[in-house]
């Protein structure tokens, strides 16, 4: 500016401090004749003209799980998230998984909002890994439908078939909130048991109306478990009424005690989080069948199959050839505790059975308790005299990071 000026009122206030660099060298600007420019040149500075230019409105963009836009995850509103659960693991293909998100246009002026969703890993060893194939279908209020497929470099792929590049909720009123659908669909024989597939839809608002959106944006996840509810079983071998235990290997009179563990593995809610969906199980039942190997027998005693053995007579060892008399394990009365090891909150019930599994070929059909009678606690020699299934009841919610057990015993006959 030239010297002299004064940016607050934009007047020069002594115009004797100019110089010939500050002044447009130019020609004269003619006036219009009709114009009165009539006047008293010593009546000091002309009258200055000031325009106050309003900056752009602000961005403020909120995108949460259903109902919760402002909702804050593990350390931010750029991680909240839904939790859902299908089945899953190798050779299964996974049920599409529909969510419901909501955003928010949080500016104090009407917008468009543009929903994306984020690169992904396509490493597996990563904590964020999303197999490529994936399938993210996105739903807006009027219906309109956009569906992205997940490629290899972690980029999604919009169907040829989309309206536009991404779904636009148009002319959002300030303040606001909308629901969107999301339906991921991970792809066939492509995922492992017990683990999560994080979806992130970044929401971005464009509050000026000139096409580009504006640097606020906001993202939520939507996440799959493949199964959430994790069981391991562990065999301890205690003395019993048998001689003293070496190792863990077993003689006739020890007892083996069987602990089921149940932990719910999905996120949990910590610290200052609000507003997420989380996984509940509730009023857990859990199937211990001791007679499943009778489909697959293995007469080496190696039980490469895997299956529940526990309950029948492996290796013919009374010598008449039935699988199902001299039982190499009986039940051990007053031993079972669904009551001790329970998560906080929980109560717990035991039901026995008897019989054998029934077969497909070599593989055992789930015993349908439900419509078979239950026996009192009692033990046995025969697979129809012992209890040779378990179901065990946990009464209750189970809710995220919390764990418990059940156990029982058999005697080594």
């Amino acid at each position: 500016p030239p010297a002299g000026f004064d940016p607050d009122d934009g007047q020069v206030d002594d115009p004797t401090t100019l110089t010939p660099g500050d002044i447009d060298g130019g020609g004269a600007t003619p006036g219009d004749p009709n114009d009165d420019h009539t006047g008293d040149p010593n009546d000091g500075p002309g009258e200055p003209v000031l325009v106050e230019l309003d900056p752009p409105p602000a961005s403020a963009i909120l995108n949460g799980p259903e109902g919760e836009p402002d909702a804050i995850g593990p350390t931010s509103n750029e991680d909240d998230f839904t939790n859902k659960s299908t089945l899953g693991g190798p050779g299964v293909d996974p049920d599409p998984v529909a969510f419901t998100n909501t955003v928010q246009n949080g500016s104090t002026v009407e917008g468009d909002i543009q929903l994306v969703p984020d690169p992904a890993s396509t490493n597996p060893a990563d904590d964020t890994y999303l197999p490529p194939g994936t399938e993210v279908e996105i739903v807006l209020p009027d219906t309109s439908t956009y569906l992205f497929t997940l490629q290899p470099d972690g980029t999604w792929t919009p169907a040829g078939t989309n309206p536009t590049p991404f779904p636009i909720l148009n002319d959002v009123p300030a303040g606001e909130e909308r629901n969107y659908s999301v339906e991921v669909d991970l792809p066939n024989d492509s995922t492992a048991d017990l683990e999560d597939y994080p979806v992130v839809i970044n929401a971005l608002l464009d509050v000026d109306d000139n096409g580009t959106f504006d640097d606020g944006n906001n993202r939520t996840i939507d996440r799959i478990y493949t199964g959430f509810l994790e069981l391991d079983k562990t065999a301890t071998v205690v003395q019993g009424d048998g001689p003293p235990v070496t190792g863990n290997t077993p003689a006739p009179g020890n007892q083996i005690v069987y602990t089921i563990n149940y932990t719910n593995i999905s996120e949990t809610q910590t610290g200052a989080m609000t507003g997420n969906l989380l996984l509940t199980a509730s009023n857990l039942q859990i199937l211990e069948d001791g007679t499943e190997a009778i489909c697959n027998p293995d007469s080496t005693g190696a039980n490469a199959s895997g299956l529940n053995n526990w309950a029948i007579d492996n290796l013919n060892e009374d010598g008449d050839g039935f699988f199902t008399t001299g039982i190499d394990t009986s039940h051990v009365i007053g031993f079972v505790d669904v009551v001790s090891g329970l998560d906080a909150g929980s109560t717990g019930n035991a039901r026995f059975y008897d019989g054998v599994a029934t077969c497909t070929g070599t593989t055992p059909n789930t015993f349908d308790f439900n419509a078979a009678t239950d026996i009192p606690e009692t033990s046995g020699s025969s697979t129809t005299t012992d209890i040779t299934r378990y179901v065990f009841e946990v009464i209750g919610d189970i809710e995220p990071g919390e764990t418990g057990s059940v156990e029982f015993r058999r005697r080594v006959n």
